[in-house]
């Protein structure tokens, strides 16, 4: 750990041998400073060039972002794509806190394409425990346990863009959650961990069998036939809007191997992941081919 010029606490910084997969270049805590302001425009290339999701703990700021204009507060969550151009700073009179991560990856280009974020997002959202893991498995790390730290912040930084992209809770305009929709929501931001029935029930405070009994009743299917339902659809997603392996998906959503993952996979969707995607690949490339043969 040590502090930049600008008085920020930066508890992980890497500037070489990246991870092409994914990646964290630096994570950090911006303290509260009146003269605060940073400005990255153009930016085309790493190092310079990566992810960003920041979380503001108190006070306030501005940000500019392609343009536009942005007013941000305590327990905001905000995201910014790679190639934005971003202008940001502290507020004078109240200036904020924040807590910070700055990463990059081909793993991170799927999230956001498949989540469908670009420029700017910001929501309300606690997640500031989130964060905190993520720089405790950071600063924590030596060179040798990098590969499983690097893991273990992937899932976290799902849980991110998990809880960015949900438009129920865009400037804290989400309505209470009832039990059933309170344990899809464990199970929604929980994909990439391995996680048990008996976490699913004890994040709600309830039993296994009353969390079985009242899911089944609104959802029709039991929590962990759901859980694995979705981590099937987003690895579908993934696959389909990348060029990640079968084996590099079946460990982020926590299936004991590839070919439990390929024989889950293909219970799902009728087809191997393999199959699947030379399918689809096929199916989109129909129409042009059709076209070109009319012109």
């Amino acid at each position: 750990m040590f502090i930049n010029y600008r008085g920020e606490k930066i508890v992980y910084y890497r500037n070489t041998d990246f991870n092409q997969f994914f990646d964290v270049y630096m994570a950090g805590v911006t303290l509260p400073n009146p003269t605060y302001k940073v400005e990255y425009l153009n930016r085309k290339t790493p190092p310079s060039c990566y992810y960003v999701f920041e979380y503001v703990i108190s006070g306030r700021g501005y940000l500019k972002c392609n343009g536009k204009n942005y007013e941000i507060g305590a327990g905001d969550l905000y995201f910014y794509h790679k190639k934005s151009n971003v202008v940001y700073g502290a507020s004078a009179d109240d200036p904020y806190t924040k807590i910070w991560l700055n990463f990059n990856g081909r793993l991170v280009d799927s999230l956001a394409d498949t989540f469908g974020l670009e420029g700017f997002v910001c929501v309300k959202c606690a997640c500031r425990e989130i964060f905190e893991r993520i720089h405790g498995i950071l600063e924590t790390t030596d060179e040798s346990g990098r590969p499983e730290a690097l893991r273990s912040t992937a899932r976290l930084v799902y849980r991110l863009f998990d809880s960015i992209s949900e438009p129920q809770r865009l400037y804290g305009s989400a309505r209470s959650l009832d039990l059933p929709e309170r344990i899809r929501d464990f199970i929604d931001n929980n994909l990439m961990r391995d996680i048990r029935l008996e976490d699913i029930a004890q994040s709600c405070f309830v039993s296994s069998n009353h969390c079985i009994r009242v899911f089944r009743d609104r959802y029709l299917m039991t929590p962990m036939n759901y859980m694995r339902k979705k981590r099937l659809e987003e690895a579908r997603e993934l696959m389909l809007s990348g060029n990640m392996s079968i084996s590099n998906l079946s460990d982020m959503f926590c299936f004991s191997d590839r070919q439990y993952f390929t024989r889950c996979f293909c219970e799902e969707f009728g087809l191997p992941p393999a199959k699947y995607r030379q399918a689809m690949t096929q199916n989109r490339q129909t129409p042009a081919a059709k076209n070109d043969d009319q012109a």
